[in-house]
């Protein structure tokens, strides 16, 4: 149960009370607790429960749907290796304005890693989610095989372009990075202790950054080639 559904059920047992006061009283009483936790007390609600902390030795930590995530988003980026030409041409979608388009997603996505800050909080509505939810999205279908990845794979396999070693070439490069992503996604706790957060917000505005000019690039060169410019 998150804060939001406790409020809600003590606004339906008590009617006669609005809930923004009875919020204020889940805040304040939430507050107190985990405030007294930090200072090394021990909370006991009669009836309820006791709180305590304590100091355990440092672990690496495993996410269990990092392997899944990874997984999915392969599966993907295959499928669009596959029939991702085919499906463009039933479509009668020109390549360039596919690229203009994955430009555009790719853009709109790294401008929002460039500006915002790095969050320690997970959405509420994130609970509610089973771990195989979780790494399908965003994990999966949104931040590793996202609008970026789709149209790489499709511009990299072009087979009226590219020859079929060149195809290879790219499935086997795209084997390795996925290889090695998962595992850095398997080694995230220790490189996040390591860089600490001022850092990894340094890198993905770097990257964000990065990854942004390479959109703006695909945009101009999308726009030029659909005006017949270049």
């Amino acid at each position: 149960m998150v804060k939001s559904e406790l409020v809600q059920k003590l606004t339906t047992r008590s009617p006669h009370l609005y809930q923004c006061d009875l919020e204020r009283v889940v805040n304040v009483v939430l507050d107190k607790i985990v405030s007294a936790l930090k200072s090394g007390d021990r909370v006991e609600l009669r009836g309820f429960g006791a709180f305590t902390t304590k100091e355990r030795t440092a672990h690496t930590g495993r996410t269990p749907h990092t392997r899944t995530a990874v997984t999915v988003a392969l599966a993907i980026l295959m499928f669009f290796i596959s029939i991702g030409h085919q499906l463009l041409n039933a479509l009668h979608i020109p390549m360039a304005s596919f690229q203009l388009a994955g430009s555009l997603m790719l853009l709109i996505f790294r401008l929002q890693m460039t500006l915002e800050k790095v969050s320690e909080t997970v959405p509420m509505n994130e609970t509610r989610h089973s771990f195989l939810q979780r790494a399908i999205s965003p994990l999966a279908t949104t931040c590793i095989a996202g609008s970026g990845w789709i149209m790489t794979v499709i511009m990299l396999t072009d087979n009226v372009e590219r020859s079929f070693a060149e195809i290879r070439q790219t499935v086997l490069v795209l084997c390795i990075c996925f290889s090695i992503l998962l595992a850095a996604l398997s080694l995230v706790g220790s490189i996040s202790r390591f860089l600490g957060r001022r850092g990894i917000e340094v890198i993905s505005r770097v990257f964000g950054l990065i990854l942004t000019s390479i959109a703006v690039t695909n945009i101009i060169i999308a726009i030029m080639i659909s005006f017949g410019l270049n």
